[in-house]
């Protein structure tokens, strides 16, 4: 798969945890800190979300015909 089309599928996972990973990490630190741990954890957690609850709907949804 070309990777701008897996970032692609993986761009609502990382929509829905950026915010919260930098929210968290600021409070400890400065951006810059937070900015660069906070991008790789939350396309981390953008994977793994899309492959276990994103995928699983996916699947629910083919299987009743949606």
């Amino acid at each position: 798969m070309a990777p701008l089309c897996w970032l692609g599928r993986l761009s609502y996972s990382f929509y829905l945890w950026h915010y919260p990973v930098l929210r968290v990490l600021r409070e400890y630190g400065d951006w810059q800190m937070a900015l660069l741990i906070g991008g790789p954890l939350s396309l981390g957690l953008a994977v793994v979300s899309y492959g276990t609850v994103e995928r699983w709907g996916l699947d629910q949804r083919a299987r009743r015909g949606l």
